[in-house]
């Protein structure tokens, strides 16, 4: 199967000619494709083909993409244990790549360089070898001060990874990462302080500066940013084998977690974090500390309830409207 047949392939099944058939046929054949083990190489020529630039180009690059991690979670075990170190650097040589000029990335090629990512997750999980997530993070390094977002990206889905059913592995295999998931817990979370601690600082500056000169800033993508190191705590506090009291211990928590509900532009991301904790631990023997570190800080937000129902009943057509409705909605299931 050669490069031309995949790609002309990918973009008859996303094609508008009205050709029900010829669509059904594309998709049969990359089936049929995917199933196959020189899947693994045409793919991965079709993604390192960045001499064109096109949204057709975009197309079949993010179809490979998505091919290759169907193969990492399917079909493992047709690639040869010597070839799976080379595989692994290719990707993250390639994400890193797209990051270097991620401004400039196309919608179609940021999904490309997310299944890369998911790829990547579920390689680790594949493999399963002491500290390669380290390793990993070192490779990463290079972007980290242009594009720390896709770092934490990857962060986020390497516990979603171990949860995902589909990745062909067996549940004693999956228990052990989830064990080294858990070895890194501590550094994970401080890798994420400090970003955090970074972020919020240049939310701090700008906000001082436009007040001094009247401009706007980039806060929307910071704030963005601290959402999504919010999300990857939640997922990394949901899948670790950690007690309530080390939970509690970390600098994250407080920090992060009940010092941050009282942010507008936080609060949906961080009291679901809360909310999967108590979820948790519900039937932990260390509930009433849980309780009794995170109550106080809940019980202060009766203020911000009465202030958002007040405006969700005066305002039925607002323009913040549904923004307050979730927030309402979260405050409830915090409640």
């Amino acid at each position: 199967m050669s490069v031309e047949n995949v790609c002309s392939a990918i973009l008859a099944v996303r094609g508008n000619s009205g050709d029900e058939q010829r669509r059904n046929n594309a998709e049969a054949f990359l089936s049929s494709f995917e199933a196959s083990r020189e899947a693994w190489e045409v793919a991965n020529v079709i993604i390192h083909d960045l001499s064109i630039s096109s949204n057709e180009a975009d197309i079949c690059r993010c179809r490979a993409m998505m091919i290759l991690y169907n193969k990492i979670r399917d079909d493992f075990d047709q690639l040869a244990s010597t070839e799976v170190p080379g595989f692994m650097q290719v990707l993250v040589q390639y994400v890193i790549t797209l990051s270097q000029t991620q401004s400039q990335l196309s919608k179609l090629m940021i999904t490309t360089r997310k299944f890369a990512l998911l790829s990547i997750a579920a390689l680790v999980l594949q493999v399963n070898q002491s500290g390669v997530i380290r390793s990993i993070l070192q490779w990463l390094n290079p972007i980290l001060t242009i594009a720390p977002n896709v770092v934490v990206q990857f962060l986020t889905y390497l516990p979603e990874e171990c949860k995902n059913d589909r990745v062909n592995v067996a549940d004693a295999h999956r228990d052990a990462f989830q064990e080294q998931l858990t070895e890194s817990f501590t550094d994970v979370m401080g890798f994420l302080e400090s970003q955090w601690d970074i972020t919020y600082a240049n939310i701090t500056n700008n906000s001082n500066s436009n007040n001094n000169s009247g401009g706007g800033g980039n806060s929307e993508n910071e704030n963005d940013f601290l959402n999504q190191i919010v999300i990857c705590i939640d997922k990394w506090i949901e899948f670790a084998y950690i007690t309530e009291e080390f939970l509690i211990n970390q600098p994250i928590f407080t920090k992060i977690l009940l010092n941050q509900l009282n942010q507008p532009t936080l609060f949906v991301c961080v009291s679901k974090a809360l909310e999967g904790v108590f979820i948790k631990y519900r039937k932990g023997n260390n509930l009433p500390l849980l309780l009794s570190s995170t109550m106080p800080h809940i019980l202060a937000l009766r203020s911000t309830w009465d202030q958002i129902t007040s405006y969700l009943d005066n305002n039925r057509n607002g323009d913040n409207y549904n923004e307050h409705e979730n927030i309402c909605d979260s405050l409830s299931r915090l409640f």
